[in-house]
């Protein structure tokens, strides 16, 4: 039984969101609506224009009073944040992606790797995360199997 593990860090960033309007501005520059989202919970969204160009394809997880966004393209997404922060917004962005790495698992002992690494992460249904020691588990679109990153 074959279980891959792939390691994204040096292709991925990730951006931390804090304060009051976090969630709100993101759903207002995405495609989905983030501010459903309860704490522990993620979804995919993309970032578009006004003219519906697309930025990136990111990751929010709301881990409560912040939240995390996996990007392909860390900076050029906070350049591009920032630009919309309205000065009545409460919200600050900022570049943590040092400190995180960003891993994939997947295939027949997936579930069994991710449970042991992050207890109780592969029982989550998709799009939801854990928490455990510092480290952030979800589970994925699945490939050869199940998926967690």
């Amino acid at each position: 039984m074959t279980t891959y593990f792939f390691d994204r860090t040096p292709h991925s960033g990730v951006l931390e969101l804090t304060d009051q309007h976090r969630l709100d501005l993101l759903h207002r520059m995405s495609t989905n609506d983030v501010n459903v989202l309860q704490s522990g919970e993620g979804c995919s969204t993309v970032l578009t224009t006004a003219l519906a160009r697309i930025i990136d394809r990111v990751t929010v997880y709301h881990r409560g009073e912040t939240v995390l966004l996996l990007t392909a393209l860390p900076d050029a997404v906070r350049a591009w944040l920032q630009k919309h922060i309205f000065w009545a917004d409460k919200v600050k962005v900022r570049d943590v992606s040092a400190s995180w790495a960003h891993v994939e698992l997947y295939g027949a002992q997936a579930a069994a790797l991710i449970g042991e690494i992050v207890p109780g992460a592969e029982t989550l249904p998709l799009h939801h995360n854990r928490e455990s020691g510092g480290l952030l588990a979800a589970p994925t679109y699945l490939l050869a199997g199940a998926g967690y990153r």
